[in-house]
């Protein structure tokens, strides 16, 4: 069984830390680009870093934003962005293609790929908001073509399980596995004193973590406007909030930073490897994610890399994110700063809150998020997917 896993610019280490097991036994390539949005080179055992072109890398080489509108451009248009190019090369005789959401021009690319090799075509599937991907008639017939015809459907949560079912896709094809993270590199430890030196924190500073996007769906304007009244009576705890990531609120973080240098550090995005050490200097991880028209939060990763490392989680009741954090986390409910505030003092304040949430925390992270586990159910999921294709040529 070769499986050839298609993420184009969009392949990235994290997800690909879920197959690590299953590629230890199983011929693994996964196909990138050579323009991607996670830039750093991407090294796992045992899985093939294969890369191949992708629509607009000449002008995302000279500009990531020329890229993006140039795709985006194609996509209101022609209803398509972000193809590959030789992607038949790229994956070879692969036995299944593992493409990504019903509506990416990528997955269409593979359903094509199928249809002439007779190869099997399965899907993850992030999404949990209905009818994404169908303004455009085009992308909406190629949607409708991948729900009839692709051979398995991982749906990540249970929440794009439900997704799926009610856009009309037989439950038959379909298996809830959640993603994984690598249990050896994610767990709890010390703080690294070298790293909150260079990050300007103390040894006993109290951290409060964000890692992420900086962009307002993540909630992080929420989480500065609770900021100074968190502080507010708790100053000799030295609340530090540690912002960790990329993106066009920056400059809001920077000026917040400017405002309150005793409270707030703004760190640029670090290589993956690396996220694990900002996880452990944390003492609370926040997550204040907040819905928009067409976008609801679908995973996040982080929180099962902040669980696994014993961190009390605190973070919102929308899209996906109940499924993940179950009854390990906090939960408030999103776009309300109040409430964020309130529930971020709870845990601060509340010693016994702290620990129960933390090892709550790591045995979810450690029951239901390990790779090892779900290995198995990843390769029963391609065996399904191999024994459907077979009995529909």
């Amino acid at each position: 069984m070769k499986v050839a896993f298609v993420r184009g610019p969009f392949l990235n280490p994290w997800e690909l830390q879920s197959y690590v097991p299953v590629a230890a036994k199983h011929p693994f390539s996964a196909i990138g680009a050579h323009w991607q949005f996670y830039t750093q080179p991407i090294t796992l055992p045992n899985i093939s870093i294969e890369k191949t072109g992708v629509w607009g890398e000449t002008l995302g080489k000279r500009n990531p934003s020329a890229a993006i509108f140039y795709n985006r451009a194609l996509s209101w248009t022609l209803g398509r962005s972000y193809g590959l190019l030789n992607l038949k090369k790229a994956v070879g005789d692969a036995d299944i293609l593992h493409a990504a959401e019903l509506h990416s021009t990528m997955t269409y690319q593979c359903l094509r790929l199928k249809r002439k090799q007779r190869t099997a075509l399965v899907l993850t599937v992030w999404e949990n908001l209905l009818h994404t991907g169908e303004l455009h008639p085009l992308r909406h017939l190629r949607k409708r073509a991948v729900m009839r015809e692709a051979d398995g459907f991982l749906a990540v949560t249970e929440t794009s399980a439900r997704m799926l079912r009610e856009e009309g896709v037989s439950p038959d094809r379909i298996a809830v596995i959640p993603m994984s993270v690598d249990l050896q590199r994610f767990v709890p430890a010390p703080k690294d004193p070298k790293l909150a030196i260079q990050l300007g924190i103390l040894p006993d500073d109290y951290v409060v973590l964000f890692i992420g996007r900086f962009v307002p769906e993540k909630g992080i304007l929420d989480l500065l406007e609770c900021i100074p009244s968190l502080n507010r009576g708790r100053e000799a705890m030295r609340l530090r909030f540690l912002f960790v990531g990329a993106g066009p609120l920056q400059p809001v973080l920077e000026q917040a930073q400017d405002r309150y240098p005793e409270l707030i550090r703004v760190h640029p995005f670090v290589p993956y490897e690396d996220i694990s050490a900002l996880h452990n200097l944390a003492d609370v991880f926040v997550l204040p994610s907040r819905p928009t028209p067409k976008w609801q939060e679908q995973f996040g990763y982080v929180l099962i890399e902040s669980m696994a490392s014993g961190k009390p989680v605190v973070t919102t009741r929308t899209g996906s994110i109940p499924d993940v954090a179950g009854d390990a986390a906090l939960l408030v409910e999103p776009g309300q700063p109040k409430a964020l505030g309130e529930g971020l003092a709870a845990v601060i304040d509340g010693k016994e809150k702290l620990s129960f949430l933390s090892h709550k925390a790591l045995a979810r992270a450690q029951q239901l998020f390990s790779a090892e586990r779900n290995a198995p159910l990843i390769e029963s999921f391609y065996q399904s997917a191999l024994a459907h294709s077979r009995r529909r040529r």
